[in-house]
């Protein structure tokens, strides 16, 4: 019987003694101090290639032009009856292109795994 008491002891403490240890303090760089704002929407283009419209329509000009994996901050947002269409600093994009997360570390650890995939 003292046996199993001893066992159950050394076991206890054992346990107690290797399971504290020091806690190490995290270090978190952030690049940006927006990345981690939840009033901001990033966006993630999810098309080979996608093209910057000058207004919300598919008649405008085209000023720029985008890649797979691209991550931009969207500015606004514009809602037709048939589409929805977000504002970005380049131009606009229709919703069918992009992918919407509110913070910028989602958008790049998507952006990772959509590149990784393709």
């Amino acid at each position: 019987m003292k046996y199993y008491i001893y066992i159950t002891l050394l076991f206890f403490l054992s346990s107690f003694f290797l399971s504290c240890s020091k806690t190490k303090p995290i270090s978190l760089e952030l690049k940006n101090p927006d990345c981690m704002n939840p009033d901001i929407q990033w966006a993630l283009i999810n098309e080979p290639f996608v093209a910057y419209r000058s207004e919300g329509d598919f008649d405008s000009n085209i000023t720029a032009h985008g890649r797979l994996g691209d991550v931009e901050r969207i500015i606004g947002v514009l809602r037709t009856k048939d589409l929805v269409w977000y504002r970005f600093s380049k131009g606009w994009l229709d919703a069918s292109s992009i992918l919407v997360y509110d913070t910028e570390l989602k958008a790049q650890t998507g952006s990772k795994y959509l590149l990784e995939k393709k």
